[in-house]
Order: C-alpha cells, then structure tokens, then sequence
C-alpha cells in the first residue's frame, strides 16, 4: 500500500509539472506587439523580443537574416536584426527546438506612437464626414495598433492580452485614433511619403503627464520622491500603500482651513454637518439641489453597516459600485485605498478592522468635471464575506467641503502639492 502511494504522489507530481510546462509552451515566443501585420521601423536596426523557457535557445528570422538568442533565467529574450528599407510583405518567425510562431504580412516602415489624452483617443467614427472618409480607407500601408489601458505599478514584461495589428479599410478604420489616422494619410498624400505607416496608439484620456514619464526622470525633476516611494510600496504591499495614501490625504485635509474636522471619523455633534443624500443612484447633479447642479469638485459620503459577531470575525471586500471620478474610502476611520476610472470600486477589508453592531464607511469623492459622484444600482454598495453572506450600505449621507476647496483639489490634480488627490497611478 505505501508503494502504492508513492507511485501514486509521483504520477500526480510528473503530471503537475508536464502541465505547467504544457502552460509555459503555450505562451507565444514574440512578445505580443509582433502580431500578424505589424510594421517594424526602416533604416535603422530591427530588435525583437519575447519569452521563452529559461536557458532555452531561440533563433529569429525574417527575409533572409537570422539571428539567435538564449533565454535568460526568467525567460527574456531579445535579438537584433540588420537594418532594412521600407518594403515588405515579410514573415517573421521564432523557433526553438520544440516550438514556432510566425508573424505574417510584416512591413517595413515608419512607426509612429500616437499618445495623449482624449484628444487623441478620439476616434474617426466620430469625426466630419466620417462615414466617407472610412469607405474610401481601404490602405494597405496605413496600420494601425490600439494599446488597452493598462496600470501597473511595476514594468511588465508583455501585455496579459493580445495585441492586433489592423490595416487601414471600410471595416476598421472607424476605429482609429482620428488624429493618428489623418495624420499618416496626409503624410502620404502633401509629403508624398510612399512607405507603410505604423501607428500605435497608447492613449488615455485624462492622465497626468507624470504617468507617462520614467520613475528616474520623475525623480530628476524633483518633487516627486514621496510620491514614487509609495508607488514602491505600492507593488509590493497594496494594502499598506493604499493606508498610507489615506493617511497622506487626511493631512492634507487637516493643512486647509476645515477648523480640524474629520469626515473620515464619526465625531460627536457631527450630525449638523451631514444631510440625507437623495440618491446614491445618480450623480449629485441629477438630485435637484440648484447649489449641486454644476458642481465639479469634492464631496462627501457617509453609510453605516450593522454586522453579526460572525460577520464582523471575516475578512471583507467593500464594494463602492461606480464613482465619477476619484474616491477614497475609510471603513472605522481607517483608510482602505482609492480608486478612479470606469468599473465596481472595491477594496480588501481586514477582519480585525471590523467590529459587530455598527460600522461606518466614509468616501471622499472628486469630481473633475461634467457629472459627479455615487451612481448605478445601490445595491451594488455593499460589504462581501467570504461565507458568502452581503450586507448592504444603508443609510446615505453627504456633505460638501468648505467653499474654495475644491480649488485648492484642483491644485493637488495637477500635483502642484505634496499630497495629490488621486491615488497612487502606476505607469503604463
């Protein structure tokens, strides 16, 4: 019988391991921008990179020239191969001795990186005499590549999903970026440039200039060390970074002229200061208030909870729902981190921070611009337990900061203070 059982454990082991390696072979050998119809830069060395087995050897090649490369101990690779002139179609293929991809109908020309906010974001679909300009697209040598929005807080290695490479024509072009699109087709057409055209377009509307930038040029500017410190803790212990955020945001508070109040807290005689919120299903815009009809800038909310002994022993995920734009949430009167942009705000919640009978949840929400504040289903508002039982935030409350506030969060935005409102925002 321990024989057996031997046999048994080790069988189950060498089929763990084949599956994890079945796993690993199956991630594609070029990294994930060299897909079919891609355009590669003329004139001027061609480097390509990808993921392999650790150790294992690769070897790269397209037109003619061939170039290898061992993996590394995490599985990077790279090669460079000779410099070309504009031209193409080619295929680009990567081999090792047990697996192979290739990239087909790959050009060689000029590649441009189409970056910004929403202006560039905005699409041809929605341009003048889109509808024309789109049917008569058809390009063989525009191209165009759209990059996902994706935050890390440290450098990744490839993107977690597929990137496609579309040509220019009636199906796809109302999808480009507007101004990288019109911008090859007049290159083309004024500048008589006959070369494929690459355009990859890594957009995202509303971002700091300083998302874009390196961590060490950022700290080259000055200004920014704290900041980055925390972006650093930020990749390694979320939690802790995103309460330390909290805590960077409540001294800020504190530094303006708020008479040392404490929203994040429950105080007593706070109750003056508070009133019902009409609707946490609709953005404060919409609740009727005339002083809240236009208002862009912070705002206030507090909800209660009432746990069982049971409940308030697990771990929980707050749930917020949608938030236009930024919010900070405190459970208790601890910080339990921020978010902005589209989709469910949630955070990870301690059990121990818990307690049965009444718990308080406090959100600080800023709002940019056009519509601001909670909206969607209330229910969605909730605390979640592993045991799989929900309990609902009830009890709506708003308040709005001292007048001039607002401003001064303007101020923090464009990261002309020590401690900006929105939260720690990885590069991309």
């Amino acid at each position: 019988m321990k024989l057996r059982n031997v046999q048994r454990i080790a069988l189950a082991c060498m089929t763990l391991a084949a599956s994890v390696a079945n796993a690993a072979d199956e991630r594609p050998l070029l990294a994930r921008i060299f897909s079919d119809h891609v355009v590669l830069q003329r004139n001027r060395p061609i480097e390509i990179w990808g993921q392999a087995q650790p150790g294992e050897q690769v070897t790269v090649s397209m037109g003619g020239a061939s170039r290898g490369a061992r993996a590394d101990n995490a599985g990077a690779w790279a090669v460079t191969l000779p410099a070309r002139g504009a031209g193409g179609p080619h295929a680009l293929t990567a081999s090792t001795a047990t697996r192979q991809q290739t990239v087909k109908d790959v050009l060689i020309g000029d590649v441009w990186l189409c970056s910004g906010q929403s202006n560039m974001e905005f699409k041809v679909r929605d341009a003048l005499n889109a509808t024309w300009e789109v049917q008569h697209s058809a390009n063989n040598l525009v191209r165009h590549v759209y990059i996902p929005r994706l935050a890390s807080a440290a450098p990744r290695a490839d993107f977690p999903w597929p990137i496609e490479w579309k040509v220019a024509g009636p199906g796809t072009t109302q999808d480009f970026s507007a101004v990288c699109y019109y911008f090859a087709r007049e290159l083309e057409r004024t500048a008589s440039v006959d070369v494929p055209q690459g355009l990859i377009h890594a957009s995202w509307g509303g971002t700091r200039i300083e998302t874009w930038l390196s961590r060490e040029k950022l700290r080259e500017l000055g200004g920014n060390d704290s900041n980055l410190d925390l972006l650093a803790e930020y990749a390694s212990d979320k939690p802790a970074a995103m309460r330390h955020w909290g805590e960077s945001f409540q001294k800020w508070w504190l530094s303006q002229p708020v008479q040392g109040k404490q929203p994040w807290v429950v105080e007593k005689n706070d109750s003056a200061d508070w009133k019902a919120a009409p609707s946490v299903e609709q953005t404060w815009e919409e609740w009727g208030v005339p002083a809240l009809a236009e208002y862009d800038g912070m705002m206030w909310y507090r909800a209660r909870v009432t746990l069982t002994k049971a409940q308030a022993a697990q771990a929980a995920t707050l749930a917020i729902g949608e938030v236009n734009d930024v919010d900070i949430a405190w459970i208790n009167g601890r910080a339990m981190g921020a978010s902005f942009g589209e989709g469910e705000h949630a955070y990870a919640v301690p059990a121990k921070l818990l307690k049965a009978g009444e718990n308080v949840v406090v959100l600080n929400v800023f709002d940019m611009w056009g519509t601001g504040g909670l909206s969607g289903p209330a229910s969605g508002r909730q605390l979640r337990f592993a045991d799989g039982t929900r309990v609902a935030l009830d009890g709506w409350q708003y308040q709005v900061p001292p007048a001039g506030l607002s401003v001064m969060s303007n101020t923090m935005l464009s990261g002309r203070s020590a401690s900006p409102l929105t939260p720690p925002t990885p590069a991309r």
